[in-house]
């Protein structure tokens, strides 16, 4: 399970820390158990408070193109924003 594994050293939604919160968002919405909200914004959190310095050190990996949507920042960005409103987050360009 994701969260047994731990932290990923990417921020990306592709294979990074955003792509895993963006599974606790989906198990949210479809089970609308409280725990996985938790598990989403521990990720989040992990992120917005550690990521841009752990990435300007170069010990997180911004991914091959770091302002990308799937590699990147902007992926990061992303989640920020879905986390505003968790109940109506969606994987970008895969889910409806």
């Amino acid at each position: 399970m994701v969260w047994n594994r731990g932290l990923l050293k990417r921020v990306g939604i592709c294979h990074g820390i955003s792509g895993n919160a963006y599974v606790f968002l989906a198990l949210y919405r479809a089970t609308g158990r409280s725990e996985y909200l938790y598990r989403a914004k521990a990720f989040a959190s992990f992120l917005l408070d550690r990521g841009p310095k752990l990435l300007s050190k170069g010990e997180m990996h911004g991914g091959d193109s770091p302002y990308s949507l799937f590699e990147g920042v902007a992926g990061m960005a992303y989640l920020f924003l879905d986390m505003v409103d968790p109940s109506e987050a969606r994987f970008p360009g895969y889910e409806l």
